[in-house]
């Protein structure tokens, strides 16, 4: 019997080194395909994050020049306005009459108007803004310090 157990040891540890061997062997062959799996996340990964960040400054620089040509096109708008007579005469109706016209038809304007030097509402393209007074806004009072 004991010459049994000896054999079943022995042939035991024979198995037993096998099976080490070949999970050595397949470690060092899944190694390298796990690495690649890995790697390729990971470029994945940055080429993502490269991407995203190319069209946030495409984005920016698309908002930015929006943003240059609506101030372009205000001040075209205002250098236009101050030429023509409805708004040179006082005549609030007309000059009113005038800015509802143009505000319907920039649709980018919530509201076209001219106020006084104090603030006060001289005319106005919304209706509900006649008595508006803007003389307590910064940007009002920047306006008429920098003239």
């Amino acid at each position: 019997m004991r010459v049994e157990k000896a054999k079943n040891i022995e042939g035991n540890a024979f198995f037993s080194k096998l099976r080490v061997r070949m999970l050595i062997l397949v470690g060092f062959i899944l190694f390298p395909v796990l690495l690649l799996i890995v790697f390729a996340g990971w470029q994945q990964t940055v080429f993502s994050r490269n991407e995203v960040q190319q069209e946030a400054m495409l984005l920016a620089q698309l908002t930015a020049l929006n943003h240059s040509q609506v101030i372009t096109n205000g001040r075209e708008l205002l250098l236009a306005l101050s030429q023509l007579t409805e708004v040179n005469s006082g005549d609030s109706l007309r000059c009113s009459l005038l800015f509802n016209r143009l505000r319907e038809q920039q649709s980018y304007y919530t509201n076209i108007f001219m106020v006084d030097a104090q603030g006060d509402t001289v005319c106005t393209g919304l209706a509900g803004s006649e008595n508006l007074n803007i003389a307590h806004t910064v940007w009002f009072q920047r306006a008429m310090r920098e003239g």
